[in-house]
Formats: structure tokens, C-alpha cells, sequence
């Protein structure tokens, strides 16, 4: 790929706009990768909207979550698992009670990636207290 060879200020515009024009996820895949992320701030609800792929989320929110956590609160809406991924990422410091809250809005079926999320921040009592549930 030559990508990274050739972007400029016009690439970013013309990638973003195709993305959010068409959903293609190859056009989103290559902004996050050569792109400047932070470009994609204003964007980034209308870009959850079209339904990127798992992996891409991801990537953005790695990308984004330590310095702009703030632009990513409505995703505790709509993935609560995945905001509570980015919380663990960002350089906030959240108390146990705003993390029980977020980690209780996640689906069971993947309550246990949440619960290996909050081992990001090194919170082991709270750790403790969520793995206890499951062995009753």
C-alpha cells in the first residue's frame, strides 16, 4: 500500500467523506490507519451509525479514548461494553461506583470482557467482587 506515501490534507477529506457517504469500510480502515483521528471527532456518532466492524471501533477508540474519552460518552448507550473498554484506556480516573454502573449495563454474554477490561486499571478488589458472582 502507498497510501502513507501519498496522504495529504485532501486524502483525509476525500477518504472521510467517501466513508461517510458510501459506509465502505475499507475507505474507514485506511483513515484510521494514515488519517489524522482526530479529524474524525465531529464525526464519530454518525460513524457508529453506519456500523463499522468490530475491529474498526476498536482501533478508534484505542486511538481516541486517552485524550478525547469525552467525545466517546455516547457510547455507553449504545455498546456499553465498548465504552467501558475505552475507560479503561483513557487517563481519567473513574471510581469504583461510575465503573459498576457502566460494567452493569453490559449484556451477560459478555460481562466477563468487561470484568478483564477493569484488570487494565489494576482494580483487583472490584475484580474480585464481580468474579465471585459467577462461582455461587
Amino acid at each position: 500500500s502507498i497510501s502513507g506515501d501519498i496522504w495529504d490534507n485532501d486524502m483525509n477529506s476525500l477518504i472521510l467523506k467517501d466513508y461517510l457517504k458510501t459506509g465502505v469500510h475499507i475507505y474507514l480502515q485506511t483513515y484510521i490507519e494514515y488519517g489524522k483521528i482526530e479529524s474524525l471527532l465531529p464525526y464519530l456518532e454518525k460513524i457508529w451509525e453506519l456500523e463499522p466492524k468490530d475491529y474498526l471501533k476498536v482501533k478508534i477508540i484505542k486511538k481516541l479514548s486517552k485524550a478525547h474519552i469525552d467525545k466517546l460518552e455516547f457510547i455507553r448507550n449504545v455498546e456499553p461494553d465498548k465504552y467501558l473498554f475505552a475507560m479503561c484506556l483513557s487517563d481519567n480516573e473513574y471510581d469504583n461506583h461510575t465503573l459498576l454502573d457502566c460494567l452493569n449495563e453490559i449484556a451477560e454474554d459478555t460481562k466477563p470482557f468487561g470484568i478483564l477490561n477493569l484488570s487494565r486499571l489494576h482494580r483487583w478488589d472490584l475484580i474480585e467482587e464481580e468474579i465471585k458472582k459467577y462461582c455461587d
